[in-house]
């Protein structure tokens, strides 16, 4: 089923896909409590639009694409078999764990359904991307990115401005976002830290982190100045919304996209004016701000302590989780503890120094009449306490294979090798953004794992033409 005009042509369930990808970041103004994780992911209502027409599509083609004989999905299926052997062992902790009057069962079933949605959407996205050619599903997927980040821009724009230079009489006119699908437009005057459309800094800092590397390849396909504005802009939302880790994680994507290019002769005359342009550009700027540029690096790099005035309170509950997940870890080395059954073990490990004058813990951690379970802060100790050794080398093995893919289809100079570049990108970001959340839902992995999995199917390798990079589309 297609959406067809003179020049364009789009299948209907990767236009839905398409629209989701667009409202990733709006976010601020939905909450749905019945979908668990998903309670403020307004995605994934076009994602199961578009599971829809691919149902419908199918039930005339008898054409369903399941990628069932690639390495990647078959180590993504016994890795979900891990997961269920572990909760046969597991069986009798986890219907006697309770806290915050939810059971282990529920809490497992709850999780299962989380990881199953995921799942789903990756198959849903994977048969969208099917339905066009490599080069043309590039483009479309960069411009709705695009699109969204326009959307984005305007909004913070107005808002840095109310924040940042105290332009009060633009309040108005950021509430008339309040219109926009999933949004309710707030002002953090307190902290001064920007969230655009999403509902907190960090939420726009993990958007932010999806859309960089599909904003860094116009740089390689397009002509003029106006190319490297997508990127910029990306890194200057980064710095305003304050995430440490979002500042950190996007400079390393610049760096890995930009590194890669190396082994593209015909890309490599772009790094080296990114290179030239970048050190004139630092070299001013540091004339002009070096010292004040300094005590922002200095405040930034030492703000992970636990006795920053700022950030002790987050740092305690994030490093004092994690110890207490790696605890439960080393009492329960063979079989864990069962997928989502982290907080109730961990409760007993919280160490003192991350408890102790922390109104995280006392508020909402450990407190029962709270509805929100504990974060683990870090999806590969999660993981080690879930679902043991196996269980993080089966996941780790899904995303390191998936980078050793990318990594040598851009030293062979594959006709795709841009597109390796914009996942590698991709899966580099998503591996550290795990270090500071623990949710399987992070759409930068799946989005990405599909296009892989498509891509790295297609049985053309050679090495680059000129004529295969688009240059001048969107």
């Amino acid at each position: 089923m297609e959406l067809k005009s003179k020049k364009y042509s789009l299948s209907l369930s990767l236009l839905f896909v398409l629209i989701g990808f667009f409202f990733i970041p709006f976010n601020s103004g939905i909450y749905v409590d019945s979908l668990g994780e998903f309670a403020r992911e307004a995605p994934i209502f076009f994602f199961g639009i578009g599971l829809f027409f691919i149902l419908l599509k199918s039930l005339f083609t008898n054409r369903l694409y399941l990628p069932k004989n690639h390495v990647l999905t078959l180590l993504l299926g016994v890795f979900v078999l891990w997961i269920l052997i572990g909760f046969v062992f597991n069986y009798a902790s986890i219907s006697q764990n309770e806290i915050k009057h939810t059971n282990g069962l529920v809490r497992f079933v709850k999780q299962f359904i989380s990881l199953g949605l995921s799942l789903v959407f990756f198959m849903v996205y994977y048969n969208a991307f099917k339905t066009k050619p490599v080069w043309e599903l590039l483009k479309w997927i960069r411009f709705f990115f695009l699109l969204s980040l326009s959307v984005v821009s305007v909004y913070i724009c107005i808002e840095t401005a109310i924040i940042k230079l105290n332009l009060g009489f633009l309040t108005q006119v950021l509430y008339l976002f309040d219109y926009f699908p999933f949004t309710d437009a707030y002002l953090d005057t307190n902290l001064g830290r920007v969230s655009g459309p999403t509902f907190e800094p960090p939420s726009l800092a993990t958007y932010l982190i999806t859309i960089t590397p599909w904003m860094l390849s116009y740089v390689a396909t397009h002509k003029g100045i106006v190319k490297y504005i997508p990127s910029l802009l990306v890194l200057i939302f980064a710095l305003l919304s304050g995430s440490r880790a979002g500042i950190f994680i996007i400079i390393l994507q610049f760096i890995v996209f930009f590194l890669s290019f190396v082994n593209i002769k015909k890309l490599q005359p772009h790094l080296v004016k990114i290179l030239l342009i970048g050190s004139i550009g630092l070299g001013v700027i540091f004339i002009l701000k070096g010292k004040a540029i300094g005590g922002y690096v200095v405040e930034k790099a030492t703000s992970f302590s636990t006795k920053d005035e700022d950030h002790a309170v987050s740092n305690k509950s994030r490093l004092g989780i994690q110890y207490a997940n790696f605890q439960v870890f080393k009492e329960n080395p063979v079989t864990g503890v069962g997928l989502g059954q982290q907080s109730y073990h961990a409760i007993h490990h919280y160490p003192k120094w991350a408890t102790e004058d922390n109104w995280e813990f006392k508020f909402k951690y450990l407190n029962n009449k709270h509805p929100s379970f504990v974060p683990g802060y870090n999806l590969y100790v999660r993981l080690l306490a879930e679902t043991v050794i196996i269980g993080f080398l089966l996941f780790l093995s899904i995303l390191l294979l998936s980078i050793y893919i990318c990594i040598s289809a851009i030293i062979q100079r594959n006709q795709y090798a841009l597109i390796y570049v914009i996942i590698l990108t991709s899966l580099i970001g998503a591996s550290f953004n795990w270090l500071k959340m623990d949710s399987l839902r992070d759409y930068v992995f799946w989005i990405n794992l599909a296009l892989l999995i498509y891509v790295s199917s297609q049985k053309l390798v050679f090495k680059i033409n000129t004529k295969n990079l688009p240059v001048n589309d969107s």
